[in-house]
């Protein structure tokens, strides 16, 4: 049975990361899903969130926020974190601006020694 490490070190690492990649001032990722097999692969869904929110003054109406835009999108996989596939640790993520490549090589090393 799959044990679920969300509220873990691990998610917190994984979100931390991705936190990192948000586009805008109001961007945050969450994970989703975050499981470990009984065989050691990890499962991941991290939900990415890229937004930007501006505060404009409207005379005699005071401060209004306005988005700017908001895009999520996710990120999901899986991967041995022990013995990780290279093709799996490098991927694309949209954002407003492009998207940015993630490489999660460092990251599966510091779990790697969490588990």
């Amino acid at each position: 049975m799959p044990k679920d490490l969300r509220g873990t070190g691990i998610a917190s690492a994984l979100e931390n990361y991705f936190d990192s990649i948000c586009i805008g001032n109001d961007g945050d990722s969450e994970i989703k899903n975050l499981e470990l097999s009984d065989s050691g692969i990890l499962s991941y869904d991290v939900q990415i969130r890229h937004r930007q929110v501006t505060t404009i003054h409207i005379p005699f109406n005071g401060n209004k926020n306005i988005t700017t835009y908001s895009l999520t999108t996710h990120a999901t996989g899986e991967i041995d974190p022990r013995h990780p596939d290279p093709s799996k640790l490098k991927f694309g993520v949209d954002t407003p601006l492009g998207t940015v490549t993630v490489n999660l090589t460092e990251l599966m090393e510091v779990i790697a020694t969490m588990i």
